[in-house]
């Protein structure tokens, strides 16, 4: 049931083994292909109402989701049979998990950060600029007072790294 071959070498490989179940060569092919991307949107939305909700407070998710859900771009994203919609689930997922690290200490939202974040590369390798992001968040947090361990930071950059090692082939065939 993987037919990874009528991919295009600069598309991603995770995101390949995610859609191939759903390629088909029946009358829904189209709208099949869009499944993943409609998975990933939706999980997208749902992050964001719980950041939302953490950051502004209760009440206030539906106020992010409903102008995100409505923009056009989002909508042609959710709707394309391309890694983007499941590329910002993860990228979300990330800064979610990173935020609720910081302000939690709990190590399974560092855990949560480090798998979502290797996750990141797998979908789309421009989504890895959330990580200059996410730097200035952590000098602004801890400017700001939070009290986190920069070691562990360390740790899970060196991890989230080694769980990208396996595309540089792939990277670098793309930049030839």
């Amino acid at each position: 049931w993987l037919k990874l071959k009528s991919f295009p070498a600069g598309q991603s490989l995770l995101y390949q083994y995610v859609v191939s179940p759903f390629l088909s060569d029946g009358s829904n092919k189209e709208a099949m292909l869009r499944v993943p991307s409609v998975a990933g949107m939706l999980l997208t939305a749902w992050l964001l109402y719980k950041l939302t909700e953490r950051i502004v407070g209760r009440g206030s998710g539906w106020l992010a989701v409903v102008p995100f859900a409505s923009a056009a771009a989002i909508i042609e994203t959710a709707t394309s049979a391309r890694p983007y919609a499941l590329g910002l689930a993860v990228t979300l997922a990330s800064f979610w998990s990173l935020r609720d690290w910081v302000h939690t200490g709990k190590r399974t939202r560092l855990a949560l950060y480090c798998v979502s974040s290797a996750l990141v590369f797998y979908f789309h390798y421009l989504f890895g600029l959330i990580f200059l992001v996410q730097a200035v968040y952590l000098v602004a947090a801890h400017k700001g007072g939070r009290s986190f361990s920069w070691l562990r930071i360390i740790l899970a950059s060196f991890a989230i790294s080694l769980a990208a090692v396996p595309l540089a082939s792939r990277m670098l065939t793309l930049t030839h």
